[in-house]
């Protein structure tokens, strides 16, 4: 797998792996380095791109004494921070390890502050921040419903209130047995299953139009970052 993050720092990438105790590599065909960890030896080259002028830090691999875990990596030769670029070996050492988690075989006493910092390299930023997405929304206040008690609820909801601006919030609310709507007069009240909401909620009238037609039996009513969801 490779790569490319582009280079926009001061830090210099190399000098990180050397504080690391990288050492360079004379047998390497290229300007090389290493690192011993026991039975594990990482390796690899720093190859020049003349048409940019820009070094790269790039290929390695993972030897255990018996396998060589060959794989090709591409760190920007400048970041912003040394944790950037401790993040960066770390992501590098873990997604190609087997079982996603590089474990050596003596300590290395700066691959757990690393991991600490993985949150600073782009394409593990967009994974964490989905996860936080992910454990948002499994919080957020949610009920279920039967499927005939809802449908009354959307009709008399888009009926009562459609003339009213999209903006328009409507208070929803569900106290563990029933789950209320009410807006400009209009409210809607039936029983529900869950646990209890601690405070009433608001959705937009506008995302009344995006509620489905079709109901499975067993409706789940969920509130979304200010958005009526149901399915």
């Amino acid at each position: 797998m490779s790569e490319s993050p582009v280079s926009t720092g001061t830090v210099s990438t190399w000098e990180v792996l050397l504080s690391l105790g990288f050492r360079e590599d004379p047998s390497a065909p290229m300007r090389g380095f290493s690192l011993d960890l026991g039975t594990f030896r990482i390796v690899g080259v720093a190859m020049h791109e003349s048409l940019v002028r820009r070094d790269r830090p790039a290929d390695r691999g993972i030897y255990d004494g018996r396998t060589l875990i060959d794989f090709h990596e591409e760190l920007p030769a400048k970041v912003e921070s040394r944790e950037a670029a401790l993040a960066f070996l770390a992501s590098a050492l873990d997604r190609n390890a087997p079982g996603q988690q590089f474990v050596p075989a003596v300590a290395v006493p700066w691959l757990e502050e690393a991991r600490r910092h993985k949150h600073l390299v782009p394409w593990e930023r967009v994974l964490i921040e989905a996860r936080e997405r992910q454990a948002r929304y499994a919080a957020a206040p949610r009920c279920r419903v039967d499927r005939d008690w809802m449908r009354v609820a959307i009709r008399t909801l888009k009926t009562q209130l459609a003339n009213v601006e999209p903006n328009t919030a409507i208070t929803v609310s569900f106290d563990g047995m029933a789950l209320s709507f009410s807006c400009n007069g209009v409210f809607c009240v039936m029983p529900a299953t869950g646990n209890a909401w601690t405070t009433p909620v608001r959705v937009s009238a506008g995302s009344l139009a995006a509620l489905p037609r079709r109901l499975s039996r067993d409706v789940e009513v969920c509130v979304w970052e200010s958005t009526l969801v149901v399915g």
